[in-house]
């Protein structure tokens, strides 16, 4: 599933920036300038990564609820906590929610 590989490239940007980040801060006396930027701008642009990658796939497919960031078991989850909708089989579930809202 394209989402649940997403999610995970979008967590291990994190990771990742976070540890460049702390290499950073801790070897910045030993490191000589142009790499401490370098660096930095490279933790920066994986965090920026992990936001916009945030942004577009970590809502459910069927009624496209934002799920919550801290919320990282997402893959452990068959269904979506605000519509219902199977993650194994979206189509079946995004019918289903739409007729829902039309009768509502």
């Amino acid at each position: 599933m394209k989402t649940l590989k997403m999610r995970n490239i979008s967590k291990a940007l994190l990771g990742a920036s976070f540890i460049v980040i702390i290499l950073v801060l801790l070897l910045n006396g030993f490191m000589q300038n142009w790499l401490v930027i370098t660096l930095s701008a490279a933790a920066l642009a994986m965090l920026v990564g992990f936001v916009v990658l945030t942004m577009f796939f970590w809502r459910c497919p069927s009624c496209k609820e934002r799920f919550k960031m801290y919320d990282l078991d997402l893959e452990n989850k068959k269904v979506c906590p605000f519509c219902g909708a199977n993650f194994a089989d979206p189509t079946a579930a995004k019918i289903e929610y739409i007729e829902d809202e039309l009768q509502k």
